[in-house]
């Protein structure tokens, strides 16, 4: 027999309250298979995780030809700290938050200098950005580093997920989610290696209304750094959806399901 359970594809939904059910396996709804981001169900097996997500050598082949010519080396230079930021456009056009270049830009590039004066702040130094996107001219046209005291910057164009979830994986020291709702930017930045710092955008949707919003503390790990920018001045949230909005945990009226 198979209970279903979870229709939430981000809140997690504790399994042992079907202790009484007889039951012989559990099964995630079909929401939260598709995200699988409430990250409570696997976290204690990160490490297995990770494991199982190792590049195979085929992948790593193209990683190690793709960091040559961009970095020229196929190898980790350990002095160099690889600030990496991920920018999700194309299938997001059509949401005012994430789609429009004016707000793209309006929130990157504050964040970007918040990301790197915090780096700054704990000692990092010898800074270089990577971009991951989808959209390069965006990346190009809108996004402005040249001030910043940073060794170089670089937009990545892997040809496969896999291969840019491993050069993530075996490059990345930092992660900048400017579009937290992505579940691949979130994939990609969950098995990043264990102590790398991460930033993400603490707005998912146009509204904030959605389920990814409003169970923000079941999605993203509390020692990610959540970003707000208000009149294009980035500083770090220190409180999670429902405390912004004064409501108690697990509000499920006028949420939005995907």
């Amino acid at each position: 027999m198979v209970q279903d359970f979870g229709l939430d594809c981000c809140k997690y939904e504790d399994p042992s309250r079907f202790k009484s059910i007889n039951t012989t396996y559990l099964k995630l709804h079909k929401y939260n298979s598709n995200y699988f981001q409430a990250y409570a169900y696997f976290h204690k097996y990160q490490d297995e995780i990770r494991e199982i997500y190792q590049c195979s050598p085929p992948i790593m082949a193209n990683v190690r030809k793709q960091a040559k010519s961009l970095f020229g080396s196929g190898r980790k230079n350990k002095s160099t700290h690889f600030m990496c930021v991920h920018v999700r456009r194309t299938d997001f056009f059509s949401d005012v938050l994430l789609g429009t270049d004016e707000y793209g830009k309006n929130f990157t590039n504050p964040a970007i200098e918040f990301v790197y004066e915090f780096l700054q702040d704990k000692g990092v130094r010898n800074i270089s950005i990577v971009f991951f996107g989808d959209d390069h001219d965006f990346i190009r046209d809108n996004i402005k580093v040249k001030h910043l005291n940073i060794a170089n910057s670089y937009i990545t164009d892997s040809q496969t997920r896999g291969e840019e979830i491993c050069l993530a994986n075996n490059y990345c020291d930092s992660m900048l989610l400017t579009a937290s709702g992505s579940t691949f930017g979130w994939w990609m930045t969950y098995l990043m290696p264990e102590g790398s710092y991460v930033f993400y955008n603490s707005q998912v949707s146009d509204n904030g209304n959605f389920t990814k919003d409003i169970h923000d503390y079941d999605l993203f790990l509390p020692e990610w750094i959540r970003i707000t920018v208000e009149d294009n001045i980035a500083r770090q949230e220190d409180k999670w959806w429902h405390e912004r909005n004064n409501l108690p945990l697990d509000v499920v009226e006028n949420m939005v399901f995907p």
